[in-house]
């Protein structure tokens, strides 16, 4: 019987070892990606906006946003947390072309085409 008991304790903590992973990733999988929307955009003039790399922070996506420069230590922040919230599925790519200029329009910052 102690046998049994020994195999079992094993056998229940390969099950947590092997489900972990696979439950933990679809949850963060939307903590890694990041929209201008979802920033403060307002704007007095061009200065007050700041360009950034938007979209999921795992992949290699060249998309550009823009953001109240105001909202820029915010955005840093979560980029960071994004980023490591990638884990080993980060991936490594080359540089994107250079950033789109940002407009203040209507009060607005926006990107020109």
């Amino acid at each position: 019987m102690p046998r049994f008991g020994k195999g079992a304790a094993r056998f229940s903590m390969l099950i947590v070892v092997s489900l972990g992973p696979a439950v933990f990733v679809p949850g963060c999988a939307g903590d890694t990606v990041l929209a201008d929307e979802d920033y403060d955009q307002s704007c007095k003039t061009e200065a007050d906006c700041e360009t950034v790399l938007v979209g999921d922070m795992c992949g290699c996506s060249c998309d550009w946003g823009v953001i109240a420069k105001s909202e820029l230590p915010k955005f840093q922040a979560d980029d960071a947390a994004a980023r490591e919230a990638c884990g080993s599925s980060i991936h490594m790519c080359g540089p994107c072309p250079n950033s789109p200029v940002a407009a203040c329009v209507s009060g607005k910052c926006s990107l020109t085409p």
